[in-house]
C-alpha cells in the first residue's frame, strides 16, 4: 500500500508524515512520460523500446 493511502487511514500512534518527490497522481504522471517519449526522435524511441524488450 503507498504510504499516502496507510497515512490516509490515520493509523493509530502515526503523528506524521513526510512525502517527498513523489508524485500526486500515477495516471497523470503515466500520461506526462508517455507524451514526452512521443517526442523523442525516431532512433531513440527505437532504442528505447527495444531495451525495454530486452529488459535493460
Amino acid at each position: 500500500m503507498p504510504t499516502g493511502a496507510y497515512a490516509s487511514r490515520r493509523p493509530q500512534g502515526l503523528k506524521k508524515i513526510i512525502i517527498a518527490s513523489g508524485p500526486a497522481s500515477i495516471p497523470l504522471c503515466t500520461e506526462g512520460c508517455r507524451e514526452l517519449l512521443s517526442k523523442l526522435p525516431p532512433g531513440v524511441h527505437e532504442t528505447l523500446k527495444e531495451c525495454k524488450h530486452h529488459g535493460d
